[in-house]
């Protein structure tokens, strides 16, 4: 007569089959599975905070490489024919610029500055454009100009310049920079472009020459490293 097992040898064999450990592919699958979602889903967070300084970038890459627009010309023409010395420290009239701005033709950079801020209070005052650091100097003063932006900040936020310096990086030494500065014209070309700490502090010191700094948060979307642009004034009082 034929054997068939009993109910309680069938229980027992379901509870081994369902008790046996996984394969070390089978965890290694689910390991793969969730970084795959994690990555995804932290790639589409930090895109939809940082959009408009990769916006930028876009838009800067598809001008310059594919369009090969000179946007030094198109976005300062009253000035993209002369010689940097021949602006420096003229009159705001005479060139079309505002007063109290910073102009970076390369880039297509136009953005109100904010004189003489305290540290305490930067991040409230950058909503509306770049910040000088109070205690540094002023154009025509000699020393350092020292002047901060963001290259990044919450797409939520209503600040109009949370991305003005998306694009700082893209400078090179020799490339023009102007500021105008109580209804005159100074003009500055870039020297140095170099990353720094947060905590060094050694950057807002006084030069000896004229000289202007920028400095924004990067890489993008972080405030782990500091982006610092070093000019010197073309032509010195």
């Amino acid at each position: 007569m034929d054997q068939y097992p009993n109910q309680n040898q069938s229980v027992n064999i379901q509870i081994h089959q369902t008790n046996q450990p996984k394969s070390w592919k089978a965890k290694a699958i689910e390991v793969a599975k969730f970084l795959g979602l994690f990555l995804l889903i932290f790639t589409i967070t930090y895109t939809l905070i940082n959009y408009q300084t990769f916006w930028e970038r876009t838009k800067y890459f598809y001008q310059t490489n594919i369009k090969k627009e000179d946007l030094a010309r198109t976005f300062l023409p009253q000035i993209a024919d002369k010689d940097p010395e021949d602006i420096a420290q003229a009159p705001v009239q005479t060139v079309s610029l505002q007063d109290n701005h910073l102009y970076i033709p390369k880039l297509a950079i136009s953005a109100p500055i904010i004189w003489d801020i305290p540290e305490s209070q930067i991040l409230d005052k950058l909503h509306d454009g770049v910040i000088h650091y109070k205690e540094t100097a002023h154009p025509g003063e000699g020393g350092n100009t020292f002047i901060t932006g963001h290259s990044s900040y919450y797409a939520w936020d209503w600040g109009k310049y949370k991305s003005v310096f998306a694009l700082l990086g893209k400078l090179n030494p020799g490339d023009e920079i102007i500021v105008t500065y109580q209804g005159r014209v100074y003009a500055y070309q870039v020297i140095e472009k170099f990353e720094v700490a947060p905590n060094q502090v050694e950057v807002l010191k006084k030069t000896n020459y004229p000289t202007l700094t920028l400095m924004t948060c990067t890489p993008v979307g972080t405030a782990l490293r500091r982006l610092i642009i070093r000019a010197s004034e073309v032509n010195p009082a």
